[in-house]
């Protein structure tokens, strides 16, 4: 496109743009015509750049735009990287990042429609009482067939973090109830990727239990019967359902509270960064550095460690249980 072809990012390093710049081209050229003005084209440009270097070059994905323009990367950057950005700018960037990806993004899995301003970033954990009015919104839908399909969201979620795409794949056959031992499910699919074990949260094996008793190991978990597994199903049930008190919940919230209360419980980095199938935990290093600090007593415990590799008896002003060392 002629309106970029010289074009330069300021906020890009020479050496990094050299990396990203055809990428960003060719996809502005893909999205945007001489009808637009030379500023959005511009702006559009050094906004995928950013996003570009950000994906590729800081994180180490595929420089593509199935990739690069990912719905769930787009609101993290945002959230994240324009975090000193006004609100309505921010919008405005994920509106354009948006756009391209629509263009140009073969497995695009966001929103269809149209611009979006006042954007507020999604990714903050819900609180308790929000968490209250998730479980209102899902046993409160004026139908059996939502209020199972609302539910069934919430176990998958709130009970194992799965993304919306991992929840519209996923099959009968891929959870596994072992019992008394608890419910690991198997998703997979997510940018290609192949199966992992996700333990879900003994809160919610009951309830999953139920949601999917008499159905075939083939059968679709959520809203079984349909004829593929577009992320879209989950997204317009959701857009769908009644609202209470104004509230409806976001699957990528719900999936955060998950990783953020795992987090709060010192579940070893490396594990959850496996079942939460992630490469690291730099999205959420604003809770990872709030953690509840322990008291010098059990720091003291914990550090003092048994020769057998447990640790000394509980807080009794805390009352937290036992530390164990992690061998």
């Amino acid at each position: 496109m002629d309106l970029i072809a010289n074009y330069t990012p300021k906020k890009v390093p020479p050496q990094r743009w050299a990396i990203v710049a055809d990428f960003v081209r060719a996809t502005v050229a893909e999205t945007y015509t001489d009808d637009d003005s030379l500023p959005t084209v511009r702006n559009a440009a050094g906004l995928l750049a950013r996003l570009a270097v950000w994906v590729h070059i800081v994180h180490g994905h595929p420089l593509d735009a199935e990739h690069v323009l990912d719905h769930e990367l787009i609101e993290m950057f945002v959230a994240h990287e324009l975090s000193d950005l006004s609100q309505r700018t921010r919008g405005r960037s994920r509106s354009m990042l948006v756009r391209m990806a629509r263009a140009t993004n073969p497995v695009w899995n966001g929103p269809a429609e149209g611009p979006q301003y006042g954007y507020k970033a999604p990714l903050g954990p819900y609180t308790p009482a929000e968490l209250a009015l998730c479980r209102d919104w899902a046993y409160g839908q004026p139908t059996a067939h939502r209020r199972h399909a609302c539910t069934l969201v919430l176990a998958l979620t709130l009970g194992a973090g799965l993304r919306s795409g991992e929840i519209a794949a996923l099959r009968v056959a891929d959870v596994h109830d072992d019992g008394d031992a608890g419910i690991i499910l198997r998703p997979h699919g997510y940018r290609g990727a192949g199966p992992r074990d996700v333990p879900v949260l003994a809160e919610w094996e009951d309830t999953l239990r139920a949601e999917i008793a008499g159905l075939a190991p083939d059968d679709r978990v959520f809203l079984p019967g349909r004829p593929t597994n577009s992320t879209s199903a989950v997204h317009n049930l959701l857009k769908e359902t009644t609202p209470v008190s104004g509230f409806r919940p976001d699957t990528r919230r719900l999936r955060t509270t998950w990783i953020v209360g795992h987090i709060y419980a010192e579940v070893p980095a490396t594990a959850l960064v496996e079942a939460a199938g992630v490469a690291d935990l730099k999205h959420f290093e604003k809770w990872t550095n709030s953690v509840p600090g322990r008291t010098a007593l059990e720091v003291r415990q914990w550090l003092r460690r048994r020769p057998d590799g447990t640790t000394g008896a509980v807080d009794t002003g805390t009352g937290r249980p036992r530390l164990r060392a992690v061998n």
